[in-house]
């Protein structure tokens, strides 16, 4: 390997000497060449793909709620009894053992969500998903949380009820989704024979240039 010449050293110096602190130039592009326009950052956005819904059984009734659990928080666990996930060739049935253990500000009534179910798939697989979120416990919720008479299935977005799966799995043609981010929206929704459910429709995050 051939040392660089002190008259090298002195050009590649400068050359960073003028990119770095050159009002005009950047790596030899004008300042306008590397502004991004509010244009461009929209285009180059994330988009989403819906990839599964889950949709996970409950008994509201059944939930343990543990006033001023950390601090004035309450803690509010619900049970998943029984449910599934489908979609993008998956069908899967919900195992007993899941629950989701909200941490509610009362100020707020902010809801922390803290997911965990485990479901199997027809072929035998296993399925984990964990996920964090945020619900605001409004008056629609709390209708059908409490069985109120005016309780009915909530519309997607009707209330702020968002969440972001990580998904572990044994499945060989679904191992991208353990090399995929996903958010996720969810509601209340209740069968014509009254029992209540949370369903979770799940979206896999595209990078922006995908």
């Amino acid at each position: 390997m051939t040392t660089p010449t002190w008259s090298q050293h002195r050009r590649v110096n400068s050359f960073y000497k003028n990119a770095t602190h050159s009002p005009d130039t950047t790596l030899g592009m004008t300042i306008d060449q590397t502004r991004i326009l509010p244009s461009q950052v929209a285009t180059m956005s994330p988009s989403l793909e819906h990839v599964f819904t889950m949709r996970m059984y409950t008994s509201p009734d059944k939930a343990l709620v543990i006033p001023e659990a950390k601090g004035n928080n309450h803690r509010i666990i619900a049970f998943l009894t029984h449910g599934h996930i489908k979609g993008s060739g998956l069908e899967a049935e919900l195992l007993p053992g899941g629950a989701d253990w909200i941490l509610r500000d009362p100020d707020t009534n902010t809801g922390h969500l803290d997911v965990r179910v485990q479901f199997r798939s027809k072929e035998g697989h296993g399925i984990y998903i964990h996920f964090k979120g945020v619900l605001q416990i409004d008056e629609k919720w709390m209708e059908v949380f409490t069985g109120g008479p005016k309780a009915r299935t909530l519309e997607f977005g009707e209330n702020e009820w968002l969440g972001s799966p990580i998904i572990e799995t044994s499945h060989p043609e679904l191992k991208w989704v353990e090399r995929s981010a996903f958010v996720s929206e969810l509601r209340w929704f209740i069968d014509d024979d009254g029992s209540v459910a949370v369903e979770n429709a799940v979206y896999k995050v595209k990078p922006s240039r995908a």
